[in-house]
């Protein structure tokens, strides 16, 4: 896998909960390891075509899902539908192992997610991609505003998932 920076001691087969206001280092991470040879799956509650704009230089390798309710031109993925948000994640994990390649995952609007859906469903969710992700050595980055969720939802996701605080 592409060098990370030094300050980012994460690996493959592992899932982080980036605590952080604003995603700033999630997708410094990101952007940083996906290559030539690393695919990167990113789903976002920020506009594609913004993204686009704002990071001109993203590589080839990224697919890109809009997190939104609404109907778009960009691919998008509806909150609500936790179906398809696990078929996206493992098809894409499953898509880069017939390739040959590694992968990373970045699951950015948790707390959008969390906000359609119980939480109880969101947190079945997330149980789901982190096995299958730790089984085929996916790279799995979610960031959470601490401030944005229920201490006690929190508590569940820092238990269940490797932490790295930037708040």
């Amino acid at each position: 896998m592409k060098k990370l920076p030094e300050n980012h001691d994460v690996e493959l087969g592992r899932t982080y909960l980036y605590e952080e206001d604003k995603p700033l280092n999630s997708f410094q991470v990101f952007f940083n390891t996906v290559s030539d040879e690393v695919n990167g799956l990113l789903i976002t509650r920020t506009n594609p075509s913004v993204l686009k704009k704002t990071f001109p230089d993203m590589h080839h390798n990224i697919k890109i899902y809009w997190l939104t309710d609404i109907e778009s031109t960009e691919p998008s993925i509806d909150p609500t539908e936790i179906e398809q948000l696990d078929a996206t994640i493992t098809g894409f994990v499953n898509s880069s192992l017939k390739n040959n390649t590694e992968s990373i995952i970045l699951l950015d609007g948790m707390e959008y997610i969390i906000s359609r859906n119980s939480f109880n469903q969101t947190l079945q969710l997330i149980h789901h991609i982190k096995d299958f992700v730790s089984m085929y050595n996916t790279l799995l980055i979610i960031p959470v505003s601490p401030n944005a969720i229920d201490i006690k939802e929190l508590k569940q996701l820092e238990r269940e998932l490797e932490i790295i605080k930037f708040v």
